[in-house]
């Protein structure tokens, strides 16, 4: 598949101090300067991360304090007088109506709404397939100059989704939020549309890649709001200058937790019912995820430019919609 990518970049730093020009307005998806800085606004903690080009503030849960417990006088007893039992009447026994249960919610599953009808799509990359480009924390890692001990890397750690739709008209395929969060926008540097990234208050975050915003920085959205719509308008020039067809172009979509460096694949953490729509379109979870030490043994092979994988990707890196 010949397409130009963005490599990550991560970058949360030790620093605690940010300039008088981060004073201004601090939430999710605001511009910061200094990356690594942090500020405790309203007591929530803000970070400043960078991803691509850009800087942005990124809030992360706050312990509260314990509160410290403080004796208290013990009461001196005083005698009373004893009181002279008395016979009460034997109350009648009533049934009562026996509660009905109700279903707990598992907290692994917070990716609450599709973020896209599996119907629209032909096929998707494996969860550490090696189609595309290195997409893995090692990788964030080592563009940072960090060490890569124990972290993944030369594996794509996201899903590429190839849609049924052509490009003209374009925006005819749409993206949801698949949980509550705030909007942050990033133009792609291959020129072909945006990245949209969704992020929670609990520190992950959904990124599209490759498609026309419905949302704008900042907003603040619900669970199957949509954000984001596909082909891009970009992807028909894109295709064409790359000699892209409709069978090797793709849009992508990633689950990241930036604060701790975490990819994982979204099939983990959708509902019970969700998955179930996705089976019936022929993607079922345990075969869209290429298990880490099966990875560990075969890594995949990255091209010179150390980010681009070499080859082209086998067939089995792919589940194909209806198989």
């Amino acid at each position: 598949m010949r397409k130009s990518y963005t490599g990550l970049i991560i970058a949360v730093l030790l620093a605690t101090s940010t300039p008088f020009a981060d004073a201004a307005i601090i939430k999710n998806g605001t511009p910061c300067s200094q990356v690594g800085a942090k500020k405790v606004i309203s007591g929530k903690t803000f970070k400043c991360i960078k991803s691509g080009k850009k800087k942005f503030w990124l809030s992360t849960p706050t312990a509260s304090a314990t509160p410290t417990p403080t004796a208290s006088a013990t009461p001196t007893p005083t005698a009373s007088a004893t009181p002279t039992p008395t016979a009460s009447a034997t109350p009648t026994p009533t049934a009562s109506a026996t509660p009905t249960p109700t279903a707990s919610v598992n907290p692994a599953h917070f990716l609450i709404a599709s973020p896209i009808d599996p119907k629209a799509l032909s096929r998707v990359s494996k969860f550490r397939s090696c189609v595309g480009h290195d997409y893995s924390p090692g990788f964030s890692a080592k563009i940072q100059n960090k060490s890569i001990e124990g972290l993944e890397i030369a594996r794509s750690m996201k899903h590429y989704l190839f849609l049924k739709a052509p490009f003209i008209p374009s925006g005819s395929i749409q993206g949801f939020a698949p949980f509550e969060g705030t909007i942050r926008i990033q133009r792609e540097q291959s020129g072909n549309g945006a990245q949209v990234f969704v992020m929670n208050e609990s520190g992950w975050t959904f990124v599209f890649f490759h498609g026309d915003p419905l949302v704008q920085n900042g907003d603040k959205v619900k669970a199957g709001t949509p954000v984001i719509s596909w082909w891009s308008k970009d992807q028909s020039a894109f295709a064409s200058s790359n000699g892209g067809t409709l069978e090797n172009s793709s849009v992508d979509i990633a689950l990241i937790d930036f604060m701790a460096n975490k990819f994982e694949s979204p099939f983990l953490h959708f509902p019970p019912e969700i998955l179930s729509q996705w089976k019936s379109s022929g993607f079922d979870k345990d075969s869209l995820i290429i298990t880490q030490s099966a990875r560990d043994i075969s890594p995949c092979s990255v091209g010179a430019d150390g980010e681009r994988f070499s080859g082209q990707a086998a067939s089995d890196h792919y589940v194909v919609a209806g198989s």
